[in-house]
């Protein structure tokens, strides 16, 4: 239990570093306050699948079935490239031009942000939990139910819908306007499939 632990810990810390540090370390802005409330969020965020493996002892077999493969496709793909995507290019505009300030002030924009950060990790910590032992993948297994209680009675998909927001927040801190509509993009057609 506690190597499966550390192996996903290892696993989060990678995830931030790729999408987020790197980029943040190539343009000279990964120190910036911004950049550190950033790391801390999204590790918050990431860390619901790491109590939720704990809380239920297990992971699902990474082998999707045919019918989610096939319901995924190719769409699915490029959009998800363009969310891998949205992290440089938001830290990018960042760095160089920051393109929201054009709409937003800096300070309407934290307000903004750090309430989609904070809505984002709450509701998927809550959705995971409510989900219990089916977090983690798409398959349907033997013993699955529908949970339609809880925040599952009020929105089909909180998960995805916790993405969209920790992404949006991502965005609105860097204030980058071209990184929100790569979003509204690539989460539209990621969200639009489920």
């Amino acid at each position: 239990m506690l190597v499966r632990f550390l192996k996903q810990l290892r696993q989060i810390a990678l995830l931030i570093a790729l999408a987020i540090g790197l980029p943040a370390y190539f343009w000279e802005v990964w120190s910036s306050w911004q950049l550190l409330a950033l790391y801390f969020a999204y590790a918050l965020f990431l860390l619901g699948s790491v109590w939720n493996t704990i809380a239920t002892g297990q992971v699902s077999q990474k082998v999707e079935s045919k019918s989610v493969q096939k319901e995924l496709g190719v769409s699915t793909s490029l959009a998800t490239v363009g969310l891998w995507l949205l992290h440089p290019l938001a830290i990018y505009d960042f760095a160089h031009q920051q393109s929201l300030k054009m709409i937003l002030t800096e300070s309407i924009a934290t307000v903004i942000a750090a309430l989609l950060l904070i809505g984002a990790i709450l509701l998927v910590h809550h959705a995971t939990r409510t989900l219990g032992k089916f977090f983690d993948r798409l398959v349907i297994k033997d013993d699955h139910v529908l949970i339609t209680n809880g925040i599952y009675g009020v929105i089909r998909h909180p998960v995805y819908l916790a993405y969209l927001m920790l992404f949006s927040g991502f965005a609105v801190f860097m204030q980058s306007l071209y990184a929100l509509i790569l979003l509204a993009l690539a989460g539209g057609v990621v969200f639009g499939n489920h």
